[in-house]
């Protein structure tokens, strides 16, 4: 099990990557094709930059706050929240697995699924019910879910060509600067994704 960390304000608990995406949000032969490469030699930098680009749109630190291709999560709470809802972190979810919380006596328990369920990307407590005591320890409470579009062929199109554009920007600047201002670059990527970009 991969357990990769994305950090957020400890009130808004920390998301911690359980299974990482199966594949690419864009392909190695995607890429070169937008970046106009005829020969595969450079599909390893192209594979790296497009994790780069993804790295930098996802998560609950980046641009989008979204998860792009399905992933396994886990939300990690000190404690259940005081009122009826948690939001899940990195949507789209797809599939809520299970909330698990340690008691009181630090011993592992699995909450009832009977008594909660999930809205789009909200996790519901259902009404009256009364949280039970935790242990004093971050990870008190964890909610594990499914996020993300799909696969690579089922990311939304505007979403899918930002990525290459930023893919083809990195490809192209291979320097720490740039001779020239990347304005037009910063409006298209942000005008594609702004429509679907999450605030946490």
């Amino acid at each position: 099990m991969v357990r990769s960390l994305s950090l957020t304000h400890l009130s808004a608990g920390r998301v911690v990557v359980v299974t990482p995406p199966a594949s690419p949000a864009v392909t190695t032969a995607d890429a070169r094709a937008h970046c106009r490469v005829v020969h595969a030699h450079h599909d390893a930098m192209l594979a790296s930059l497009v994790g780069v680009a993804s790295a930098w749109l996802e998560g609950p630190t980046g641009w989008l706050g979204r998860s792009l291709v399905t992933r396994t999560l886990d939300l990690e709470l000190a404690a259940f929240p005081c009122g009826r809802e948690a939001a899940l972190q990195c949507g789209p979810v797809s599939t809520l697995s299970a909330v698990t919380y340690r008691d009181a006596a630090n011993v592992v328990q699995t909450l009832d699924a009977a008594l909660y369920f999930v809205v789009g990307d909200t996790l519901v407590f259902n009404p009256g019910w009364a949280p039970p005591a935790t242990y004093p320890r971050p990870d008190a409470v964890v909610v594990r879910y499914t996020a993300g579009y799909g696969d690579a062929t089922a990311l939304p199109p505007p979403v899918r060509q930002a990525l290459l554009l930023l893919v083809g920007h990195l490809y192209e600047n291979r320097e720490a600067t740039t001779p020239t201002p990347q304005a037009g670059l910063q409006f298209a990527v942000e005008a594609l994704l702004t429509p679907w970009r999450k605030y946490q």
